[in-house]
């Protein structure tokens, strides 16, 4: 699921609505000296350090120490955000490939990639108040479960912050995620003509709606990593299988969803080629039996020669597929969802050669 180098963001002019804090924010990021992922490497530096800092706040261990969950917990912070980036980017690569399929003016087609790749800004603000609500009420009713037991103030409004934070990324990447559902499906069914022999505008499109959920699973399931191995295989399951099942689900139904109009379209497409293709063989069939009926054998040999080509016809269209994914995009799609729970059974795995 790579992503090509993607074009600029539409003109001003076919904005409906102003970009979240989040769009700003990568803005920002990008317009920083040297490459991107220094940036990232920066960001990610310091969620480390003030996971860390509230840790060695409590006293429970020495200052310096290094602890592996407080290093995963800031990479993440900078994971969440890079994701936004990888999707906008994504999404706006994979709109320009299947543009030239779409049916509209240009000026609606810029719309509508615009849509397609930035988050709203007043529902991006509504999900970041629902984030730090939810933090807050997490933090007051579990402050062990929230690692912000014992914390001093400082350190507590920093681990709000980072956990608000972190929240409001993964609520946006979800929204994204359910957005593009509709809207893809909107494209589909209104503005782009299929073509079971031109694939290549849909493979585009699988592209886009393979990449959130997949991307979101991993990051939500890498948490298995992090969690203390336990031979209690039922209580791991109860507290953790949620991580393992639901968001590959969530994300099979995102990739697919969408597609099943095209889908359907394709093949009634390609059924109309096929009974076309069965009535010539049926008709030269008819016309060779005349002709043998008759002894007038003069033409059989072209017959011979056009029913072979109208049975490879017959062949190739059998093979042509009717789910708009290349092969690449759903083997790359499977690996990721199924990788969270591959993980889960080397660790378990693991655990019981070493115990």
């Amino acid at each position: 699921m790579s992503v090509l180098a993607a074009p600029s963001r539409p003109s001003t002019a076919a904005r409906p609505y102003e970009p979240s804090w989040i769009h700003a924010l990568i803005d920002a990021i990008d317009r920083l000296p040297g490459p991107r992922w220094a940036a990232y490497a920066g960001i990610a530096g310091i969620a480390i350090l003030l996971q860390h800092a509230q840790l060695w706040s409590t006293g429970r261990v020495e200052v310096g120490t290094i602890d592996g969950v407080q290093i995963y917990w800031g990479v993440v912070v900078a994971v969440a955000l890079w994701l936004h980036q990888f999707l906008e980017d994504g999404a706006r690569a994979s709109f320009a490939r299947f543009r030239g399929a779409l049916r509209v003016a240009d000026e609606d087609a810029d719309r509508l990639g615009y849509e397609l790749t930035i988050i709203p800004a007043r529902l991006s603000l509504s999900i970041t108040i629902l984030a730090v609500a939810a933090t807050i009420a997490s933090v007051v009713a579990d402050p062990v479960g929230t690692s912000t037991a014992g914390l001093p103030p400082v350190m507590l409004v920093v681990a709000v912050v980072i956990q608000s934070f972190v929240a409001a990324v993964l609520l946006q990447v979800f929204y994204r995620l359910v957005r593009q559902v509709r809207l893809v499906r909107e494209i589909l069914d209104r503005h782009v003509e299929v073509d079971v022999f031109r694939p290549g505008p849909l493979h585009a499109i699988s592209t886009l709606t393979a990449r959130p959920g997949a991307t979101l699973t991993l990051l939500i399931a890498s948490v298995v990593v992090v969690v203390p191995v336990t031979t209690d295989l039922v209580a791991f399951l109860v507290a953790w299988g949620p991580l393992l099942v639901i968001p590959p689900l969530i994300a099979l139904v995102a990739f697919v969803a969408p597609l099943t109009g095209a889908h359907a379209r394709l093949e009634a497409q390609k059924d109309q080629l096929q009974d076309a293709t069965e009535q010539r063989i049926r008709g030269l069939l008819r016309d060779l039996d005349r002709d043998v009926d008759a002894r007038e054998l003069g033409q059989v040999d072209a017959y011979q020669k056009t029913l072979a080509a109208l049975l490879v016809e017959r062949d190739v269209l059998a093979k042509l597929p009717t789910w708009p994914w290349s092969t690449a995009t759903l083997r790359g799609f499977v690996s990721t969802i199924l990788l969270p729970l591959a993980l889960f059974v080397v660790q378990q795995v693991l655990s019981r050669l070493l115990n």
